[in-house]
């Protein structure tokens, strides 16, 4: 091709009318500027008075636009010329590798650039062309075969494997963004340069043999570099993304990202999974080929820093964020975690699902630490922050601010189980905590617009199924305090405690009887008024006869019709009013002793008098018959 470049023939335009000294060997046919001997069809020299001069010396091809050359009918094979730009809107198909200023020759079927050895970005691998005002220094090889390894005069690289078509490309907002001359270093790629089936993870039966990687970083660390310096333990960073600004930035900067992992499932098909960063720690190998020992393994792990003079609002190392639009979700989680004693999937097709004894020392699905050191001071303090926000007419028929699922397989063996333990540890110095809550529930705001049908403080289903106990509720040393009304068997109790059934105790004691227990009985009978009740006075038994002729019951119980109504009986009213009425019966009892006494007293008199009656009665007789 570099011959042909140089094979002049389509110099035949440097006629030999020119106005230099030209001279034509007749025996040869050759022709010779400034020369005598030409060595060539056409040799060109130097003027010996040009030799050492600071004038224009060469040869000046037509310089013609792009636009003048694709107007070229009938291109002679060998033809050279200068085209001065690369501007076209024709269809002329000879013309097409015409992309920048530079010699082009025709080859018998299209225009070419001509390039040489050592020319740089115009030698035989790499050409240069304009692309919308920018030039392109590109890979000529990559170009050739559809792809695009270029760098550009705005500073930026970008590599194109596939022929990555930006227009395809819907992003989350749904819109197609071309990031060339938008990225500095940018790498498209497309699947159509991956091999049609992938070898990867050929062979393994826990991975997917289907699985192509795009790009791959690998990094090997050997036992050569890790015996240097052996009394320093060494941590490697397989690779690092490090985003910063400088110390003099004063512009307004709303946020810094290290590493964006941005998954998007455009097809109209089903998809096992998508996710925007993966975090693979391992240790060991399924094979046992080393048995390594490590004391923490993390999938992905966040670590979030303030340091000295920052001011951070929120400092969070992980932040699960999970936005659905427009779409059907079945489950929605921010963040999830998973923890199995052993590697179920694993052992389901390497093992038959046969699991092996595990002895470990606990397992938790998320932990959750905060940790407030010496000396700090916070307005709010969490271990588990949870919060479940509902807003305008959303809906949902089941609601969970925490959840705690527990779920048992067959022959399982535990010796206790909590569904949620509030754990409180001290250490040896004294705490100082006003007030502690194990379980609290408060509201805030909702006298206009939390208005639920049913409300529950604690709801526990049936609690029946131990062999020995079932207590639905059961506390220590404590006391216990209802604010409202208590019913035992009874949904909507109306007073401080109902029952629905009986009561046992060893005792009943009555507080509303201790200021006024009926003593004011004794008080009104024998005073004749009753400081205490002042309402109360001591019915005599006639009295009380027209009472209960009258109303059909004692005086100071209610009714039965007023018990009926009421579907209840006051047990301490009642037993007040008992006292009350026994103490009348004694004081009636006392005047029937008194009248009796008094009785028995005249009857004993009447009786010693009738007996000296009879005896005085008896002398008469018995002197009567004397005579």
């Amino acid at each position: 091709m570099k011959k042909r470049i140089y094979r002049l023939g389509a110099l035949v335009m440097l006629t030999v009318s020119v106005s230099i000294s030209a001279q034509q060997k007749k025996s040869t046919g050759r022709v010779g500027i400034n020369i005598s001997d030409p060595q060539a069809t056409l040799d060109i020299q130097v003027s010996e008075a040009n030799k050492d001069s600071d004038t224009n010396e060469g040869i000046i091809a037509p310089k013609l636009s792009k636009e003048r050359i694709a107007k070229i009918a009938e291109p002679v094979e060998g033809t050279l010329v200068y085209a001065t730009d690369a501007t076209y809107s024709g269809a002329e198909p000879k013309v097409a590798k015409i992309d920048g200023k530079g010699y082009y020759y025709f080859d018998g079927t299209e225009w070419v650039k001509s390039t040489g050895k050592g020319s740089g970005a115009n030698d035989g691998y790499w050409a240069q062309r304009n692309n919308g005002g920018v030039t392109e220094t590109y890979l000529k090889p990559a170009l050739d075969n559809g792809d695009l390894l270029t760098y550009k005069s705005d500073r930026t690289l970008y590599k194109n494997l596939g022929n990555f078509d930006f227009t395809k490309h819907y992003w989350a907002n749904g819109l197609n963004v071309n990031l060339e001359g938008e990225v500095p270093n940018l790498v498209a790629i497309s699947s159509d340069i991956l091999k049609e089936n992938s070898k990867i993870a050929s062979g393994d039966i826990v991975k997917m043999n289907d699985l192509f990687y795009f790009a791959t970083n690998i990094y090997e660390i050997k036992n050569s570099h890790t015996i240097k310096s052996p009394s320093k333990p060494k941590s490697y960073a397989g690779k690092e993304f490090r985003l910063f600004t400088d110390t003099d930035v004063s512009g307004n900067v709303k946020e810094l990202r290290s590493l964006v992992g941005s998954s998007t499932a455009n097809l109209n098909k089903k998809l096992v999974s998508v996710s925007g960063v993966d975090g693979v720690a391992e240790a060991g190998t399924r094979l046992g080929t080393t048995t390594p020992n490590v004391e923490v393994v993390s999938g992905v792990r966040g670590i979030a820093s303030s340091f000295t003079g920052s001011t951070v609002r929120n400092l969070t190392g992980v932040e699960g964020i999970a936005l659905p639009y427009k779409s059907s979700n079945t489950t929605i989680s921010g963040i999830k975690g998973i923890a199995m004693s052993g590697n179920k999937g694993m052992y389901d097709k390497i093992d038959g699902g046969s699991y092996p004894v595990t002895k470990i020392d606990g397992i938790s699905g998320v932990i959750a630490h905060a940790s407030m050191l010496s000396n700090a001071t916070s307005k709010l303090a969490f271990a588990v922050d949870s919060k479940l926000e509902f807003l305008d007419r959303s809906k949902s028929d089941l609601a969970y601010g925490l959840r705690s699922h527990l779920k048992f397989g067959k022959n399982v063996n535990i010796k206790d189980v909590n569904g949620i333990e509030i754990f409180i540890e001290g250490g040896a110095n004294p705490v100082s905590i006003e007030n502690l809550f194990a379980f609290k529930y408060v509201k805030r705001n909702t006298e206009k617009a939390f208005n639920p049908k049913n409300m529950y403080g604690l709801y526990l289903e049936d609690i029946l199924n131990g062999s020995v106990k079932n207590y639905a509720i059961y506390t220590g040393l404590g006391k216990v305090r209802f604010g409202d009304n208590v019913g035992i068997g009874v949904d909507a109790p109306e007073e401080k405690l109902e029952v629905a059934g009986n009561v046992k105790a060893e005792s009943f004691l009555g507080a509303n009887g201790a200021g006024i227990f009926p003593d004011y009985v004794f008080e009104d009978y024998y005073q004749g008024n009753a400081t205490t009740k002042a309402d109360y006075k001591f019915k005599s038994l006639s009295q009380v006869e027209d009472f209960v002729k009258q109303n059909g019951h004692l005086p100071g119980y209610a009714s039965a019709k007023k018990i009926k109504e009421q579907g209840y009986v006051d047990l301490m009213a009642t037993q007040l009013t008992n006292v009350e009425k026994i103490e009348e019966l004694y004081l009636h009892s006392i005047e029937q002793d008194k009248a009796l006494k008094a009785k028995e007293a005249k009857i004993e008199k009447l009786e010693t008098k009738n007996k000296e009656l009879e005896e005085r009665l008896a002398k008469l007789e018995a002197l009567l018959l004397s005579k």
